[in-house]
Formats: C-alpha cells, sequence, structure tokens
C-alpha cells in the first residue's frame, strides 16, 4: 500500500512514461486513481472481461456498476 504522496508521485511518473510513448498496464481497485491516468479502461467481474472502452466514454458510476455486476446501492 502507497502513501498519499507516493500514489501522487508515480501517478506522475507514469504521465511522463506516457508523453514518452509507453503503454502502461494498471491493475488496481482504486477508482480515481484508474479514472485519472487512463487512455483505455478494462472491467472484469469474476475473472472475465466484461468490458474495454475509452476513458472518455465511461463514467465513475458505470465503472462501479460493471465491476460488482449490479447497480449500486445509494445510501444517501
Amino acid at each position: 500500500m502507497l502513501t498519499p504522496q507516493r500514489i501522487t508521485k508515480l501517478l506522475e511518473i507514469l504521465k511522463v512514461l506516457k508523453q514518452e510513448g509507453k503503454t502502461i498496464i494498471i491493475i488496481t481497485h482504486k477508482l480515481e486513481e484508474a479514472l485519472s491516468i487512463s487512455d483505455e479502461i478494462s472491467v472484469l467481474h469474476h475473472g472475465k472481461l466484461v468490458a474495454t472502452m475509452p476513458r472518455s466514454e465511461v463514467t465513475r458510476e458505470q465503472l462501479i456498476n460493471m465491476m460488482v455486476g449490479e447497480e449500486p446501492i445509494n445510501k444517501g
């Protein structure tokens, strides 16, 4: 588990690598990090590919829905 400062530094490094044309694959459950750096996002649920889509075409709520396989419960 990385500290918030190390996560920030890691994301900065990944952005530089991305600008250099490198392909980066990140496996994470941290949606905000994935949404902040990704060009494309793939979602797995129970080991099966649910979807792969451009970052610009998916919302946080859609990702949650795909990850859990159902509509999230809004407790607010």
